[in-house]
């Protein structure tokens, strides 16, 4: 400590010394490379935050981050959105709701980016099963009137088939798959005004001309 420092001014700097040094060692005990320079500034401070984040010691991330009063939001939504990527769903959306509430804004840009990264997963293609469903009735009604070519009158009544139930049918049974449904949640948690295109993106036409 500098000799013109005043003894509270000291007493204030040993104390920030003891803090930095108990989580140096605290990190190194969860095996987290890190060095007292890493605590020399502000901006060390939020580097080595995104260091920890990276490493996925979530837990950790966000402690540092309230020591040092830094907006943990951004680690809550990586931890949230790494759980989607594990199909953890109901700890993914504890995790990405405490990124909404510690960020203090609306949850829009969390939402969309927790959509991008269901769809890039495992999403039922509503539209693929739908065409697939609708070939298997063409088929299924060409067999019934006598052939799989049918007449004329015959391929003229499958592509006047009631398109719109087989569509309702679709998507009310379990077709829409656990991912697709996290997707509508958060769209209509966070994200309502998003919710048309979704619906249209997704050929979910009958769903979205009742909003």
């Amino acid at each position: 400590a500098s000799p013109r420092q005043s003894p509270r001014a000291r007493v204030a700097q040993i104390a920030s010394f003891g803090v930095r040094l108990d989580l140096i060692h605290t990190l190194l005990s969860h095996e987290v490379p890190i060095s007292f320079s890493s605590f020399s500034s502000r901006q060390a401070i939020e580097e080595a935050v995104e260091f920890i984040a990276g490493q996925e010691h979530y837990n950790i991330a966000i402690f540092v981050s309230k020591k040092f009063a830094l907006d943990p939001s951004r680690i809550w939504e990586s931890w949230g959105l790494g759980l989607l990527n594990l199909s953890e769903y109901a700890e993914a959306r504890a995790k990405l709701e405490r990124a909404v509430r510690s960020s203090g804004e609306g949850g829009c840009g969390v939402a969309l980016r927790a959509v991008e990264v269901l769809e890039k997963g495992n999403m039922v293609s509503v539209s693929k099963i739908y065409d697939e469903a609708h070939k298997l009735t063409r088929e299924r009604d060409s067999k019934a009137k006598g052939g799989w070519f049918g007449s004329s009158s015959t391929k003229q009544g499958a592509r006047g088939a009631p398109k719109q139930a087989i569509f309702r049918n679709f998507s009310s049974s379990q077709i829409e798959s656990e991912v697709y449904n996290e997707c509508v949640y958060y769209i209509k948690r966070f994200a309502p005004a998003e919710l048309l295109g979704f619906y249209f993106k997704h050929k979910q036409y009958q769903k979205a001309c009742m909003l």
